[in-house]
């Protein structure tokens, strides 16, 4: 099978290079760089109008799965796919499920990592992490306290690479849609209609919130924004983690006899695939 690999929101593909580069040892893998990240140029970049959008228009993320398989086509790349996807690129690889329509033959099964949901952006507004979080971190050196950038094990250069890409990608991920391709998303049902019944679904969720917590700490500590934004940052940390604890509960793991994987791995957050890749390899071991 093929390993379709759908990045994060604003995550070009060389924020996953330790993680591209184990599932290579194993699988086929292709990465899904939308519309306008890393080194893929919008349609009308060219002086043509794209297949699905034009300059400035709001990208969805049914755009995104109708141009993949567009491309696939013209590839012939005929799979079958396993969809493996990072945050909104679950959104985008559940779309590109959709534009496939139920075929056995075409889909393996789905590895979903710290995926977003249909209600995720529509719980959480008008951002994540809210405005006011802005404010607490003011100052605050980021860094030193998450250890990503050691923790990555990315060399300099990977590093580097990595910051260039991401702001690279900045205005094309500005113009994706998430909010209302998730709001689009729920109205098709798929859970309801169990469209993703035929095949194995494993989904990795972390535990962001102990994260953000300690940055949030070391913003109070630094004297950091009101008492109001306190406030509203606090708010969110609980909110999240009782929508977290939702989606737990509410994943039924053997519906219709069908195998249904839920990893809660908590010793890191959203940013698993930089720093421990093994994980991630293990959910996607265990559709293969």
């Amino acid at each position: 099978p093929v390993v379709l690999f759908f990045t994060g929101g604003g995550a070009p593909c060389e924020v996953y290079v330790r993680l591209l580069r184990e599932m290579g040892r194993s699988w086929r893998v292709l990465v899904v760089e939308r519309e306008g990240y890393g080194r893929s140029i919008r349609g009308d970049d060219t002086g043509e109008e794209g297949t699905s959008s034009s300059r400035g228009k709001q990208i969805m993320a049914r755009d995104s799965a109708e141009e993949l398989s567009a491309l696939l086509r013209v590839m012939g790349v005929k799979g079958p796919y396993v969809l493996v996807a990072h945050s909104y690129g679950a959104i985008v690889a559940r779309e590109f499920l959709d534009v496939q329509g139920v075929h056995l033959d075409k889909v393996v099964g789905l590895a979903l990592i710290e995926p977003a949901s249909e209600l995720l952006y529509q719980t959480h507004k008008p951002v994540i992490p809210p405005p006011a979080f802005d404010a607490v971190l003011k100052g605050v050196d980021v860094d030193k306290v998450t250890r990503l950038r050691e923790e990555s094990g990315m060399t300099d250069a990977e590093w580097d690479d990595a910051i260039r890409g991401i702001e690279k990608t900045a205005p094309g991920a500005a113009l994706e849609e998430c909010r209302a391709s998730g709001r689009i998303l729920a109205d098709k049902h798929q859970l309801t209609r169990h469209v993703m019944s035929p095949w194995p679904v494993a989904v990795l969720r972390c535990n962001w919130a102990v994260e953000l917590q300690k940055l949030f700490d070391a913003g109070v500590e630094a004297g950091n924004g009101s008492d109001e934004e306190r406030k509203q940052v606090r708010e969110f940390l609980w909110a999240w983690r009782a929508f977290d604890d939702e989606v737990r509960a509410g994943l039924d793991m053997a519906e219709g006899g069908v195998t249904r994987r839920y990893t809660y791995f908590e010793e890191c957050g959203h940013d698993v695939p930089s720093r421990r890749p093994d994980v991630v390899i293990q959910e996607v071991g265990w559709v293969m």
